[in-house]
């Protein structure tokens, strides 16, 4: 098991609910479409709420790297995912080669807004 170094939320509340207007994810910064299902975190960390939202790419990337039995923190996914492949081998080979399959799409769609000249 590999874990992330992180102070929990004093409290935290997972929703998936559409998206009504445009909102970005916390990790790969893409834009959540209108109509589009994604993940809500609201929580208390330090004292301060906060509320984080993923994309569904994200929230398949994370899901893969809990499958994989480790854990990841909210702004740093494609880091904790990165670190899921390293060193880790001995994890679930679905559940690692699903994350590095992912990834690799990921690095795919934004070498592709990259040559489109879009972000």
């Amino acid at each position: 098991m590999c874990t992330v170094d992180f102070d929990p939320p004093d409290w935290y509340v997972v929703e998936r609910p559409k998206a009504r207007k445009v909102h970005e994810c916390e990790d790969c910064s893409r834009g959540i479409l209108r109509g589009e299902v994604y993940t809500q975190a609201t929580g208390s960390w330090d004292g301060r709420i906060s509320r984080m939202r993923h994309c569904p790419e994200c929230t398949a990337l994370a899901k893969a790297v809990e499958a994989a039995d480790c854990s990841w923190a909210w702004g740093t996914l494609s880091d904790d995912a990165h670190a899921t492949l390293e060193g880790h081998e001995d994890a679930d080979p679905v559940a690692y080669g699903t994350v590095a399959g992912l990834l690799f799409a990921r690095r795919e769609r934004a070498l592709c807004r990259w040559e489109r000249g879009t972000t």
